[in-house]
């Protein structure tokens, strides 16, 4: 959309089957440079709804693209941007991490897994094992804790 003129415009990013577009919420409201999509691989890829195979990352001023894989049977859920303690806009608009929870649908454990959003393709840098499964694309958010609690 460009609010000055009004003039709108759509088209495909590429060719990919992407879902749950998210962003550093600190710059909501202005032009981004960066989304983040979990994958769904299509139909004759053997694609299903709701089986998110990897996280994707989108340059938005490019195109380019980059990716990771969850692995085979595994599959996540909807992520989440949540930026560094202290960033803001000049920090850059990747300074933060995106969560996912993942579910291994051999085993059955689900794991939350964190990215730095700077570069999403060398892999999580925290995984932490849920004590209980959670079941493949379920929504998501971020908050900031001291947002959520009131003190005193």
């Amino acid at each position: 959309f460009n609010l000055v003129t009004g003039e709108v415009r759509e088209a495909d990013i590429d060719d990919l089957n992407t879902e749950f577009n998210k962003s550093n919420p600190i710059f909501h409201g202005v032009k981004s440079k960066y989304s983040y999509h979990q994958r769904i691989p299509l139909l004759h890829e053997g694609g299903h709804t709701l089986r998110f195979t990897g996280l994707v990352k989108y340059d938005n001023d490019t195109g380019q693209c980059s990716q990771w894989d969850y692995g085979p049977g595994v599959f996540g859920s909807e992520e989440v941007f949540a930026p560094k303690v202290g960033a803001d806009r000049s920090s850059g608009e990747d300074d933060g991490y995106v969560i996912t929870v993942v579910t291994d649908s051999h085993s059955w454990q689900s794991h939350c897994l964190v990215f730095d959003a700077r570069d999403i393709t060398v892999g999580p840098v925290a995984r932490v094992e849920l004590p209980h499964r959670v079941p493949f694309g379920f929504h998501a958010t971020w908050s900031r804790g001291e947002d959520l609690y009131q003190h005193g």
